[in-house]
């Protein structure tokens, strides 16, 4: 049986009386598998209203832009003061941030927490914000570009010693990022337009989308999308985690909205099995800070035991009469963020090293070559040697 995740996700406002930090410590006591949290380093007011965020002042002046914590920063620390939880950013904007630093951020956070980070990257939310930063002015399709860039990037970076690649949004010229993951670290998207999906199905390795933008009557053909796009793309039907990100609220009184499941335990536990039972295989649940461990006490275990068993793939059929396998097979639970026992051990032997980074690579400059490659999105040459003696090169968009 695939292992359900369920993780917490927890607020990264910096109002007063606001402590994400020891809300994760909470959190990793109370047994959640991970903690996220939002990214949005300009928040004005539209934002806050969009993913919930309530007022903030106790003062009752309006507020034009929302007090946050950088998302990275937060994460570090809350890393720092924890041991076994997973951390996931939900999701990093890649419009405010360089592919290549997010690379060499992502490779040293994951080597201080020991193998605990998953980095989750999107497009870019609203453009005022993008704008606010000094950011890039993109069009959606520019957006999708840009995030197909910085994956092909930060992976590049990872892996190939040197890394030059030229997208229609992000380059990297003689990029040599040292040290390389000792492990490999997941990417979750947070995709939602045709073209983001059928990039998180071709190359992520995990989706989280936001029940508030994601409504379950949409998520069948939303995930038949990315299942279809990683078949094609010669990987398992099932090769991409699906996780929901729920804001969930206890109140036997009150009925669930298209933003908030609402209810008693037992409403808000079936609820949630419902929404394995349409292929997710995690949960990023998101109660108010008062309620954390009323969620942990109450709903994880009753969930945990709900969970379906794992149901062989069944093919639907696509608009052109084919089929496509579409339901998950099972798949184990990633290591970095399995809940029990302690955390893993990131010491590794050269020889595991060099074999990863030497299967990475391959991977790397197949993706690369067959999917930026055939997209003409860009062109990227990785050349060097690896270590063990293994050589690299890749001339993609000649």
């Amino acid at each position: 049986m695939n292992s359900l995740l369920v993780g917490a996700g927890i607020s990264d406002r910096a109002a007063p009386g606001d402590d994400p930090v020891a809300d994760a410590v909470t959190a990793e006591a109370l047994g959640y598998d991970f903690v996220s949290a939002f990214d949005h380093p300009v928040a004005d007011a539209a934002t806050a209203q969009a993913l919930g965020y309530g007022t903030v002042p106790a003062d009752g002046h309006p507020v034009r832009t929302y007090p946050t914590y950088e998302t990275r920063t937060l994460l570090t620390w809350i890393a720092a003061r924890t041991t076994r939880i997973g951390i996931v950013p939900r999701v990093l904007g890649v419009p405010f941030r360089r592919p290549a630093l997010v690379a060499k951020a992502a490779e040293s956070l994951q080597r201080l927490s020991r193998g605990r980070l998953i980095l989750g990257l999107g497009a870019g939310y609203r453009d005022a914000e993008i704008r606010a930063a000094g950011g890039p002015d993109l069009t959606p399709r520019a957006k999708v570009d840009g995030l197909q860039d910085a994956i092909a990037i930060i992976r590049a970076a990872w892996a190939a010693p040197v890394v030059r690649y030229h997208g229609s949004v992000y380059s990297a010229d003689d990029l040599d990022l040292e040290p390389k993951p000792a492990e490999p670290i997941p990417i979750w998207l947070g995709a939602l337009g045709p073209r983001g999906l059928a990039l998180t199905g071709r190359l992520a390795d995990g989706w989280i989308p936001f029940l508030r933008f994601a409504g379950p009557d949409r998520i069948p053909e939303l995930l038949d999308r990315i299942r279809t796009a990683s078949a094609a793309a010669g990987r398992p039907a099932d090769a991409v985690r699906a996780v929901y990100s729920v804001p969930v609220r206890l109140d036997p009184k009150a009925r669930s909205t298209a933003g908030v499941i609402t209810g008693s335990a037992a409403d808000i536990t079936e609820q949630l099995h419902s929404f394995t039972e349409l292929g997710f295989t995690g949960l990023d649940l998101m109660p108010s800070r008062d309620q954390l461990r009323a969620v942990a006490e109450d709903i994880l275990p009753a969930l945990r035991e709900l969970q379906a068993p794992a149901r062989p793939p069944q093919p639907r059929p696509s608009p052109d009469g084919t089929l496509a396998a579409i339901h998950p097979a099972p798949r184990p639970r990633p290591a970095a963020i399995a809940p029990d026992g302690p955390a893993p051990d990131c010491r590794h032997t050269t020889s595991d090293h060099h074999g990863w980074a030497a299967e990475r690579a391959t991977l790397l400059v197949r993706t690369v070559d067959e999917i930026l490659g055939t997209h003409s999105v860009g062109t990227a040459a990785l050349t060097g040697r690896l270590p063990g003696g293994i050589t690299v090169r890749s001339d993609i968009g000649r």
